[in-house]
């Protein structure tokens, strides 16, 4: 759910890259395109992923130079010319 009330459906994926004759286990969040293209968010700017008290997720931005996101139980990620998990 983002922070207007709106529902959104994403996905979290494991592979175990060992099984396949990788090297190293990988996890995806999926099903993002949507939610920054409606958002508007741009390279700089974070979606944070917080637990809520019924143990659903929420979703929202915070833009490039704005000021940080409260602390908590959160997930962030930094849009850039690359996904990668900046703070756990």
């Amino acid at each position: 759910m983002d922070d207007g009330g709106a529902p959104w459906e994403l996905a979290f994926i494991y592979y175990n890259n060992g099984l396949t004759g990788g090297t190293r286990n990988e996890y995806r969040l999926t099903r993002l395109t949507r939610f920054i293209r409606e958002a508007g968010l741009e390279p700089g700017d974070e979606m944070i992923l917080s637990r809520t008290d019924d143990d659903r997720w929420r979703i929202s931005y915070v833009r490039n130079g704005a000021p940080a996101a409260p602390e908590g139980e959160r997930l962030v990620l930094k849009l850039g010319g690359g996904w990668k998990v900046v703070s756990i």
